[in-house]
């Protein structure tokens, strides 16, 4: 029930202040609270962050349209994650990062698991 009281007041607080919403962003940030609360200890408070999480909201959707892409080009993911980390932070220091960092952490890079070998000429 605090949740809807906190998506209530966050939407008035909005209305108030003439200012729009993105109602995608909101009910995202209501379910994630919502889900949160009875799945993991705690919860995880979106409904509390300013412009109800849409930065965090964008690396979702991004990540979530990688993910369609890698499924039917495998390749692209292991040519994204030979791209240097700083090349990568000055496109978009946002969801690309997000998604490289995420990467980075779940696999090792690529140099480790595909050593480069130089045969003598």
């Amino acid at each position: 029930m605090e949740c809807v009281q906190t998506f209530v007041s966050r939407l008035e607080e909005h209305r108030k202040n003439a200012k729009t919403v993105d109602l995608s962003n909101a009910y995202r940030c209501f379910s994630s609270d919502i889900i949160s609360e009875y799945a993991l200890p705690r919860s995880r408070l979106m409904l509390q962050s300013p412009n109800f999480a849409a930065s965090y909201n964008r690396v979702v959707r991004d990540f979530s349209q990688i993910c369609v892409c890698n499924r039917h080009f495998p390749v692209i993911v292991p040519i994204f994650m030979a791209i240097p980390r700083y090349i990568i932070a000055k496109v978009d220091s946002g969801p690309l990062l997000a998604v490289f960092d995420n990467q980075a952490v779940s696999n090792p890079p690529l140099t480790e698991r595909y050593p480069l070998i130089i045969y003598p000429t």
